[in-house]
């Protein structure tokens, strides 16, 4: 699920129809892979430390973290460094991930607009930055799953991100993009959960008028 909005006010209101009810019956999990800028090293760059703190910021969801407060029923799992290390959200292998064509796959070596940013890394230090950041995310992220699923049966997992009113990155050019976008695969569980979230949207954030243009459903 993709949105840009306040997921505080959404836990806060999503308790008045049936379906609100039934969405709020699940624990909540929300991945947030994007929010750092933190950069734990600059061994495998060839551009200068400033070049890739200022592509980790440019890049990064800032301030994803804290859209989510202390909320009951609800786990953040937040990635501790920049996607410009290491990019949690990828597949670990490169083959199965379609920005790694563009050099952002799980460990970037360019920047959004194709300058070279990291020299190709051995498969020690790559296997290296996976175990330590990498996989340390994803376990974190199973183990909130699990728990879910151990103590009610079933689990939502909100993948949440932002990004900039024009998209300008992996082969996309100046793309408008919406306030906000939605996304809900039914092979990964009940649709149910992305009408509750579209319906939320469409009534608290905007009138039927502006929600139209404002307002993508993937």
């Amino acid at each position: 699920v993709f949105i840009r909005a306040d997921l505080a006010s959404l836990v806060a209101h999503v308790n008045q129809t049936t379906k609100e009810r039934f969405l709020m019956s699940y624990p909540v999990i929300v991945n947030i892979p994007h929010a750092s800028v933190e950069i734990p090293d600059f061994d495998d760059y060839v551009l200068s430390p400033d070049a890739v703190r200022r592509e980790a910021r440019l890049l990064a969801d800032l301030y994803t973290d804290e859209l989510i407060g202390e909320v009951e029923n609800v786990e953040r799992v937040v990635a501790p460094v920049s996607r410009v290390y290491v990019d949690t959200e990828r597949f670990a292998d490169n083959d199965k991930e379609e920005a790694a064509r563009y050099g952002m796959g799980v460990l970037y070596t360019k920047t959004h607009d194709g300058i070279y940013l990291r020299q190709p890394v051995s498969e020690e230090r790559r296997s290296e930055l996976l175990k330590r950041w990498y996989e340390t995310h994803h376990a974190r992220l199973t183990q909130a799953v699990d728990t879910a699923l151990g103590t009610a049966g079933k689990a939502l997992i909100i993948d949440l991100h932002s990004y900039p009113t024009r998209f300008d990155m992996l082969g996309i050019k100046g793309k408008y993009t919406p306030d906000i976008c939605i996304g809900c695969d039914a092979f990964h569980g009940d649709i149910t959960v992305l009408e509750t979230l579209v319906n939320w949207c469409f009534c608290l954030l905007y009138t039927s008028d502006a929600a139209d243009d404002r307002i993508s459903v993937d």
